[in-house]
């Protein structure tokens, strides 16, 4: 009897030896599974955070050099308006000198106009002047001294006015000359003026061109740099968290294992006992 009862523990041992062995290895299956998937988790979340920090780095360099554009393109926009100034004070200098020499034109033909008047008036009192001279010749030759005398006084101080006329319109003509070369001096800065300031206009508007091409891109640059460290940061707490998953699968895993080997060192002690 004594026999058969030991027959039975010995049996119902073996069973649960085998029943713990048996969970043992599905424990450090499901440990090992758990682990692996951890280790797993864990070198993606590795990667992630890799790909997030060049992301981030990128994202923070475009929105530097997006900033640096749009400081870029703020100077160029205040140098076109002082260049634009600058143009417009030309313009507006040129017209004053194209202005000043058109008067200068005029001026310089009135000026000839009397210089002529002045010539025919002194070839006027000539020719009355040489007129009195014969006349007082014509009258001494009839012993009309006294009046002789008189009209050759006139004859001279008629002469001598003549003279002054034609020397007068001489220098009204060259007066006159010299007025119109200023006019033509002061009509060509007027146009280097108009030309210069033209000039300045058109290197202001390329200058405004170019501050909207810079805003343009240093904005799209911004946006582009500001996406990229949003999904930088947004991909990094994903990191974070398939790293706290991957380790806790991880521990989860040892802690299975562990079980699993205090499963087995039962099972071998229970085999023991069975013998």
């Amino acid at each position: 009897m004594a026999t058969k009862t030991v027959a039975a523990k010995s049996k119902a041992a073996s069973k649960t030896a085998a029943k713990l062995e048996s969970a043992s290895v599905e424990v450090a299956g499901k440990g090992i599974a758990s682990a692996k998937r951890g280790v797993k988790k864990v070198k993606q979340a590795q990667g992630m955070a890799a790909e997030s920090r060049t992301a981030l780095t990128h994202g923070t360099a475009d929105v530097a050099q997006g900033e640096d554009r749009l400081a870029v393109a703020n100077r160029a926009s205040r140098l076109a308006d002082l260049v634009a100034i600058a143009g417009a004070n030309d313009l507006g200098q040129g017209a004053e000198a194209l202005a000043t020499s058109d008067d200068l034109y005029v001026q310089s033909e009135i000026v000839g106009a009397l210089s002529e008047a002045d010539l025919l008036r002194g070839m006027d009192l000539s020719s009355i002047a040489g007129q009195l001279r014969t006349a007082s010749d014509v009258v001494a030759a009839r012993d009309m001294a006294i009046l002789a005398d008189f009209l050759k006084a006139k004859s001279e101080q008629l002469q001598e006015l003549a003279t002054l006329a034609i020397f007068r319109a001489g220098a009204t003509r060259a007066l006159a000359g010299a007025i119109a070369e200023s006019g033509e001096k002061v009509a060509e800065l007027g146009a280097i003026e108009v030309e210069e300031g033209a000039t300045r206009i058109e290197v202001a508007e390329a200058g405004y061109d170019l501050s909207e091409k810079l805003v343009a891109e240093g904005l799209d640059q911004i946006e582009r740099g500001e996406s990229q460290v949003e999904w930088a940061n947004a991909e990094q707490a994903e990191a974070r968290k398939a790293a706290v998953k991957g380790v806790g699968d991880v521990v989860a895993g040892a802690e299975a294992i562990g079980v699993a080997e205090t499963l087995n060192a039962t099972s071998r002690a229970v085999g023991k006992r069975k013998k």
